[in-house]
Order: C-alpha cells, then sequence, then structure tokens
C-alpha cells in the first residue's frame, strides 16, 4: 500500500514539475520578447542616424601644439602607358 501511494505522489510531483516547466518556458518567451521589443524601440529613438548635429570649430592654440618627429617619406612608383601607377619596389 505505501508502495503505491509513493508512485502516486511522485507521478503527482513529475506532473507539477511538469507544470511549473511550461509556466518558466512561457514567462521566458514573454520576457525575450518584450526585451526584443523594448532593445529595437531604445535603438530607433538612439540612433545616430537621427541625432541632430552641431558643428564646432576649434583653433588651435600655439601652446598646444607641439612636433614630436618630422619625416620625409618617398615611395617610388613607375606610370605605364595607360597611366596606370605601378609601385617600382616590385
Amino acid at each position: 500500500m505505501r508502495g503505491v501511494g509513493r508512485t502516486m505522489k511522485e507521478s503527482q510531483d513529475i506532473d507539477r514539475a511538469e507544470e511549473t516547466l511550461e509556466v518558466l518556458k512561457n514567462q521566458l518567451a514573454e520576457l525575450e520578447a518584450r526585451f526584443q521589443a523594448e532593445t529595437e524601440e531604445i535603438a530607433t529613438r538612439i540612433s545616430s542616424q537621427t541625432e541632430p548635429l552641431e558643428t564646432f570649430e576649434i583653433g588651435p592654440k600655439k601652446s598646444n601644439v607641439s612636433v614630436n618627429v618630422l619625416a620625409l617619406v618617398w615611395v617610388p612608383y613607375w606610370q605605364d602607358e595607360q597611366g596606370r601607377m605601378k609601385p617600382a619596389w616590385t
């Protein structure tokens, strides 16, 4: 008798666990859908394409300019008959 009662209780526990699992799966799907909708709404609201831009002109000051390295680089190219430039080092 005890075995039958224990088996029925375990069967009910499994049924409750499966119901809980389904409820949690539904909640997860709802949360994911809400998250997706909110992220899309935020992305459209804060899009860099729609933000108004302001132009600021900042002039350099003599005190803010320093030259650390000054270099001259020469890279030779050949020009072929069609006018295309071709590297001379190859």
